[in-house]
């Protein structure tokens, strides 16, 4: 999110859920939800947009989010696994 951050609004509006089971698969859900409404602008730069004439515009934080998750998948994998072991 650094590469679209501004006022520090979109950062105070995150909000993450509690651990869940979906489908047999961990997870957690990301949010923004707060009284600027933030949520609009982070879908915008995560996915990029039309500009007023039609013409696609790729932001600068296109893919910020989903490359962070691909990233902290493999970490959180390998946390889970050293863990267990040490319980076993």
């Amino acid at each position: 999110m650094k590469s679209f951050k501004d006022t520090g609004e979109s950062v105070e509006e995150t909000t993450v859920s509690k651990p869940m089971t979906i489908n047999g698969v961990r997870t957690v859900k990301i949010h923004w939800r707060g009284p600027k409404q933030r949520y609009r602008i982070i879908h915008l730069n995560e996915y990029g947009h039309y500009d007023r004439s039609g013409k696609w515009v790729n932001t600068r934080g296109k893919g910020v989010i989903e490359n962070a998750m691909r990233e902290g998948r493999e970490t959180y994998f390998r946390t889970v696994k050293e863990e267990m072991r040490k319980k076993v």
